[in-house]
């Protein structure tokens, strides 16, 4: 890979990091002070990603852009993955942050990994190394300390965020795993 590539990649990551930081820290303040709904964001968010995503894709040389709508498993397995990982990863995190707020909703969403290791341990007979036992271990302690300050009787978020940001967690492991052979 050509060092120009290489640095463009980094920019680009860069550049999708801190979009990504502040989707969530703009989308509370849609929700708190435009009162805007969580479906109305979502659908400008999903149609304008995806005309993006196809425009650039289609300015690419060579690019066929209707090649996964060939066959019916390629089909099924996009839709399967819009809808069940796509759509509900978005929904779920947007509607933790309407009824929390960005950082509660990013930290409970981000207990994804952990769903998967147990899911990856399960699925392989094989429980994870010490040190990935330990990042799991600190990871479920702070998120209990976030959720009730260290009081086990009492949610500092409510229930519905907490559900909702569980949700997301789910189907961020969904989204994860889902798409291996697309």
């Amino acid at each position: 890979m050509s060092e120009k590539r290489t640095k463009r990649g980094i920019v680009l990551a860069l550049l999708a990091a801190s979009l990504w930081g502040i989707s969530g820290t703009f989308s509370q303040f849609l929700f708190q002070q435009r009162n805007i709904n969580v479906e109305w964001l979502m659908a400008v968010r999903m149609l304008v990603s995806g005309i993006l995503l196809l425009a650039f894709s289609g300015i690419k040389k060579d690019s066929d852009l209707l090649k996964i709508w060939r066959t019916k498993k390629d089909r099924l397995q996009l839709l399967s993955f819009g809808l069940t990982g796509m759509l509900t990863v978005q929904y779920t995190y947007f509607a933790a942050i309407r009824h929390s707020n960005a950082a509660t909703a990013t930290i409970l969403q981000y207990a994804g990994p952990v769903i998967i290791a147990g899911y990856l341990a399960l699925k392989n007979k094989k429980a994870p190394a010490w040190p990935g036992c330990l990042a799991i271990l600190m990871a479920v302690s702070g998120t209990f300390l976030l959720v009730t300050h260290g009081n086990v009787h009492t949610l500092n978020i409510s229930g519905t965020a907490l559900i909702l940001g569980i949700a997301s967690a789910i189907a961020l492991a969904i989204y994860t795993l889902q798409p291996v052979s697309l």
